[in-house]
């Protein structure tokens, strides 16, 4: 295996891990504080490239809870913090940080922060009518909604350097190529590409208008509708300015186990299995097993082995009733199932 593979998961790995650690700071370690966290350090990174200046004095408006996120992820190109204001604080301070009303801000400062997300607009026009245009303000979001902010996931980020080196091992096998739960397709268009390189066809099999309603062994995690692109249409549409031949795929429209109808006699080398939810994750186990070949692997998502609940729990459920596979790796929150 070459360098750059161990570069790329070494690079994913610290900068994950450097967010996390920063994110433990306000001890919140639930997976969609951590996302909106990581979107809030991406856009102030976002700002920071544009308003590059450690000695700037800034003072943060708002002394809520976003702005103790804010804190934990703060770069320090955006200058130094001297103060918190606040319309009505109900506290001293933030991280040693002095919070005063926002009536008693005196205009020796550079920047400005506005840290909400709610009220940011509200909070803006406030800000500039007392100082005008003499000193520079920031909305976060407003003045990053033109500039993409890159995806997280604690899992559910498959690494195309592990997708070309799992297809390679797999290239002897007969069968072709599947992903069920593709949501924007970043996978699926690698998957369709390396299929099409083995003389091998790529299957997506999705509902592509989100997730089904929670069950009971989902602890109410991803309601219904989430993670919906917009329907097929849309993922066409995705795939196509990819510039993924519509020829090395097919695509297969459906909540599971009516995904599968239209492809009983498939058989596959390589399958990715990701849809997050305990009952649907426990119907694909067991249309898709039977029909992986011998020697062929099964990349499952979202593993988290003492979780007794949503995919883990269903995954744990299958190694337990199945002898037939041997673990061939694990990373990353992610499982690999060779078949024997």
């Amino acid at each position: 295996m070459n360098n750059s593979y161990w570069q790329q998961r070494l690079l994913q790995t610290e900068n994950e891990l450097c967010f996390i650690k920063k994110a433990l700071k306000f001890n919140n370690l639930n997976h969609g504080s951590l996302l909106e966290s990581y979107q809030l350090a991406e856009r102030l990174k976002k700002l920071s490239a544009k308003f590059n200046d450690q000695e700037k004095k800034t003072v943060i408006y708002g002394a809520g809870k976003h702005t103790e996120k804010l804190l934990a992820v703060y770069p320090k190109e955006l200058g130094r913090i001297i103060s918190i204001v606040d319309d009505n604080p109900t506290r001293k301070s933030i991280s040693s940080i002095p919070i005063l009303p926002f009536s008693e801000l005196t205009p020796d400062f550079d920047l400005l922060i506005i840290s909400s997300d709610t009220y940011e607009d509200a909070m803006f026009k406030k800000a500039t009518e007392a100082f005008g245009t003499t000193k520079q303000i920031i909305r976060i979001y407003r003045d990053t909604q033109d500039h993409p902010i890159p995806e997280f996931h604690l899992s559910g980020r498959w690494l195309h350097s592990d997708l070309q080196r799992l297809a390679d091992l797999v290239k002897d096998i007969p069968g072709d190529f599947s992903e069920t739960g593709v949501y924007k397709g970043d996978s699926f268009s690698l998957i369709a590409k390396l299929a099409k390189s083995q003389n091998k066809h790529a299957h997506a099999f999705d509902s592509f208008e989100g997730m089904a309603e929670p069950g009971d062994m989902d602890n109410g995690e991803f309601p219904k509708g989430k993670f919906n692109i917009g329907g097929l249409e849309a993922f066409i549409e995705i795939l196509s300015k990819k510039d993924i031949p519509s020829s090395t795929y097919s695509l297969n429209a459906g909540f599971i186990p009516e995904c599968f109808v239209e492809s009983e006699n498939t058989r596959f080398s390589f399958a990715i299995l990701d849809v997050d939810h305990y009952q649907p994750t426990v119907e694909a186990l067991k249309w898709l097993w039977p029909r992986i070949n011998t020697g062929g692997l099964l990349a499952l998502d979202d593993y988290y082995p003492d979780l007794d609940s949503l995919a883990s729990k269903a995954i744990n459920e299958f190694m337990k009733n199945n002898n037939n596979f041997e673990i061939f790796d694990q990373f990353n929150n992610q499982l690999i199932l060779k078949k024997n």
